[in-house]
């Protein structure tokens, strides 16, 4: 019996310490979670708060780049109207006292221009005393922060070059700057040229669009820490330190005064700081975030500070670690029920393993979206890579343009038997070659002229012309074979969309041989939609369609691949190497054409790829290129381009067809020139790309001044802008560079004859 006894007070024991060693590994487990979380919970914050302050950083330096270059560029304009010509002797009319109304013009017309950034302009004497200024009712301010006279004046007058002054203050308490720029002709000093831009507007353009956050805002403050820009108006012209010191001196501003300590050594930066809301009624310590960068304008600079609430970004942080304990505690629980139920294990694994697949698709879903990332990166730099290609081959057909037209010009003026004649003709003949290349070009850029334009297109010509440019790139262990019946057939179509179409096709063909060769077939014939099954696959019964197919013989697709390959941002090729949106694009040009694409192929096999598009009815008439009639004629043009090269070839070919031209490379000289002498002129011809005045811009004025001017339009390239203008009758036609001599005489003539 004793023994008994013994046994069951052993067992009691053995029972006890069992649930204390399980009660003692639970709270250990629940406070190494815990600290595990909260560790896990402050690298996050850290690496949040930092990621946070580098895009602050990074908003700080853009507006600094802005404020920076919007200024240069007001100095710059300055500079060019201080060097024109009308300005030569402005110092003697200052003497005399009558500034010359040519001078004024300009000055008004420098205004309008810029008024949006510009608030007036102001002729100062040698002296430095103000003789003209426009808006007649502005009087030049020249008084700093401070009080004290600013020393733009002097400083020009001194040194001879251009200054620009620091934050100044007018009588209404507007902050302003002065663009100083000196009036040099003829190595003697005329005077000075004053351009005032309000900060207001630097403000508004630049620096008011940024937000950070429900509270933040950016500001702008000089080197002395005078408040410049500032979101709420009170705040703009204290000091940052001083004027709050005295508005609120129970505030601790510690912290404050160590941020801008640092601001005012003139580098960049970022802070985590307490400070206040200032737009708040009630001051209450904050803890925020900064990133600050410095403008350097001339010798000295301003601080561009972008600010945002610390808790905006730490509290979502805050409500995840929250959210993650409790989800912690309950795991504990469930571990503790597990632990004393364990009856209950194979129920609760089923759970278990339901929420292991999810949080295995959620890793993979989001792996999924880092690799997209990186597509969407690859397909932003091919974008960027497309407009600088489209710049280039701008600028070939602003150089193409005087060599196709002197070479024109001399072979109208050679006869065949001329020795001469036949070396000009081989610099025409490979003038228009480089321009088709530039067009191929331009297709492949997206800058191409076709931009929403369906038209007739032999579908023949297309292909050879796409397979040209695609045998260009191909390597040599890939064989072209090209299948092109003679019998051309034509469909209604977007040439560049069309020309993109197959140029994938055949891409995705060379990545499918790259490594191991082989044959790219491609083959052009007509079906009729009721005898091919892939169309009635489609739902089309009816009609006869063009069908081109790409063979290759290439690694070929699985099933499972082919299923997919019309998917957004689906690609097999390797990361960075595709954006997976060739095929999906493919198909959306295809469907805007009313036609279907099917596809065949099997692994090791290659892959065959038919396109069909709706063929035209009827054979559309083809228009002759007469490229050697020239068309004569007579009357008083005006021709504008900012190419010097450019305008003295087309004035040369114009004068040659027997009109009189009167020519300039300024779009603002060419409106005063039409505005004193507007029934003088029969037609203007002007450049697309100016500065100051665009050449729609001017069309407008012109119209304004005489409705019934004859325009021509010379452009880069043709989008849906330029068709407006003509729709608009803004102008009356348009030309593509480079431009041939026939096509511009027979413009001319159609323009002149059609009232």
């Amino acid at each position: 019996m004793k023994i008994a006894v013994y046994d069951n007070i052993i067992e009691r024991i053995g029972k006890r310490k069992s649930v204390s060693a399980i009660f003692f590994v639970i709270t250990v487990l629940v406070v190494l979670l815990c600290w595990m979380i909260y560790v896990t919970y402050k690298d996050y914050r850290k690496t949040i708060v930092t990621q946070q302050q580098k895009q602050l950083l990074t908003i700080s330096n853009s507006i600094s780049r802005s404020i920076a270059l919007f200024i240069q560029e007001k100095a710059e304009n300055s500079k060019i109207i201080a060097g024109d010509p009308k300005f030569a002797d402005i110092g003697d009319q200052i003497r005399r006292g009558s500034i010359s109304e040519p001078v004024k013009t300009t000055l008004k017309v420098f205004m309008e221009t810029q008024k949006n950034s510009i608030d007036s302009v102001h002729l100062l004497d040698s002296k430095g005393n103000e003789v003209f200024a426009y808006p007649s009712g502005d009087k030049i301010s020249q008084t700093g922060i401070d009080g004290t006279r600013e020393p733009g004046v002097d400083r020009v007058l001194v040194t001879g070059n251009q200054y620009i002054s620091d934050a100044c203050k007018d009588e209404t308490d507007i902050f302003f700057i002065n663009i100083y720029t000196p009036i040099i002709h003829g190595n003697e000093f005329q005077g000075i040229l004053v351009s005032v831009v309000k900060l207001d507007t630097i403000y508004n353009q630049i620096v008011s669009q940024v937000r950070a956050g429900e509270k933040g805002y950016a500001m702008v403050k000089d080197m002395n820490g005078s408040i410049l820009m500032h979101p709420i108006e009170e705040q703009r012209g204290i000091d940052v330190i001083k004027t709050r010191k005295e508005r609120y001196p129970n505030l601790d501003l510690s912290d404050l005064e160590e941020l801008v300590r640092r601001q005012m050594t003139g580098v960049e930066g970022t802070a985590v700081y307490d400070s206040y809301w200032w737009q708040d009624e009630v001051l209450v310590k904050a803890k925020k975030i900064s990133g600050f960068a410095p403008v350097y304008i001339s010798d000295y600079f301003w601080v561009v500070a972008v600010t945002m609430s610390y808790d905006e970004v730490v509290e979502p942080i805050r409500e995840t670690l929250y959210r993650t304990i409790m989800i912690a505690l309950v795991i504990v629980v469930l571990f503790s029920i597990i632990v004393f139920l364990a009856v209950r294990i194979q129920k609760n694994k089923e759970a278990l393993e339901i929420e292991t697949k999810y949080l295995r698709e959620l890793n993979n879903a989001s792996e999924e979206l880092r690799r997209r990332d990186i597509q969407l990166q690859h397909s932003e730099k091919l974008k960027t890579i497309g407009l600088l290609t489209g710049g280039i081959a701008h600028e070939f057909n602003n150089l193409l343009t005087p060599i196709l037209g002197y070479s024109e010009l001399l072979m109208s003026k050679l006869s065949e038997k001329d020795e001469l004649y036949e070396d000009v003709a081989e610099i025409y003949d490979s003038s228009v070659k480089a321009k088709e290349l530039i067009e191929q070009i331009l297709i492949l850029s997206r800058n191409d002229n076709g931009v929403s334009k369906f038209q007739a297109i032999c579908i023949n010509d297309l292909l050879k012309e796409t397979l040209k440019l695609a045998k260009s790139v191909l390597p040599t262990n890939i064989n072209v074979v090209e299948n092109i019946n003679c019998d051309c057939s034509y469909i209604f179509a977007n040439k560049a969309q069309i020309h993109q179409v197959i140029f994938n096709l055949c891409t995705n063909a060379y990545h499918a041989m790259k490594h191991s060769g082989g044959t790219l077939e491609i083959t052009v014939d007509t079906v009729e939609a009721d005898k091919e099954k892939a169309l009635k696959d489609s739902g089309i019964y009816e009609g006869e369609y063009v069908r081109i197919t790409v063979k290759d013989t290439g690694c070929g697709m699985s099933e499972e691949t082919i299923s997919k390959i019309f998917d957004p941002f689906f690609t097999t090729k390797p990361a960075g190497e595709g954006t997976g949106l060739g095929l999906f694009i493919v198909q959306g040009i295809i469907d805007k054409h009313k036609g279907a694409i099917t596809v065949e192929s099997k692994l090791g096999e290659g892959s065959c790829f038919n396109v069909y598009l709706p063929k035209m009815k009827e054979k559309p008439s083809i228009e002759v290129n007469e490229k050697d009639k020239l068309i004569y004629g007579e009357g008083t043009i005006l021709l504008v381009d900012d190419k010097q090269k450019v305008v003295n070839m087309l004035k040369k070919e114009l004068e040659y067809f027997g009109f009189n031209v009167v020519a300039d490379t300024s779009s603002i000289g060419a409106l005063k020139i039409f505005e004193e002498s507007p029934k003088k002129f029969d037609l203007v011809i002007t450049d697309m790309t100016m500065p100051y005045l665009t050449g729609v811009e001017l069309a407008e004025r012109l119209k304004q001044i005489r409705q019934d001017i004859k325009i021509i339009l010379i452009t880069g390239f043709l989008d849906e802008t330029v068709l407006g203008y003509k729709d608009k009758q803004i102008i009356d036609d348009y030309m593509i560079k480079p431009i041939f001599s026939a096509k511009l005489g027979k413009m001319i003539g159609d323009v002149l004859s059609s009232g």
